[in-house]
């Protein structure tokens, strides 16, 4: 028996304190604390570990927030709107994931390593288009 599992490419996005999920019909309203709860730089444990970018320096503005393994496209999805926008990023995953420039992960790139965060992408700042998490 052939048993198949559809992965379900997770992408969360918060701003003005509303957090919608994007892929899976769920929403919540988080505290002011929304980074802090939804994507910590520095808790032991997260217990949903992910990939987070923000339009903002700082880890401010609006959080896109990927758990899927693999590459993972910007331009064309739910997500496009974000799409060269990323100021600032957190990993805190247990696995590297490198940013890419150009779409389906290609180009240039920055690797965010595991468990870290850049307050400010520097070169990077509003070009990255896909992303990629490492097993």
């Amino acid at each position: 028996m052939i048993k198949i599992r559809k992965r379900l490419a997770q992408a969360v996005v918060s701003a003005g304190g509303a957090v919608a999920l994007l892929a899976g019909g769920m929403v919540m309203a988080p505290t002011a604390s929304a980074v802090a709860s939804e994507c910590p730089r520095s808790f032991p444990h997260p217990s949903s570990p992910a990939l987070c970018l923000f339009d903002g320096r700082e880890f401010e503005g609006k959080m896109l927030k990927f758990r899927e393994y693999g590459c993972q496209s910007l331009p064309g999805k739910q997500w496009d709107w974000f799409n060269n926008r990323a100021e600032s990023v957190i990993n805190n995953t247990y696995h590297r994931a490198v940013l890419y420039y150009g779409a389906n992960c290609t180009g240039t790139s920055i690797t965010a390593g595991a468990r870290s965060a850049s307050s400010d992408l520097g070169n990077a700042r509003n070009k990255i288009s896909s992303i990629r998490i490492f097993r």
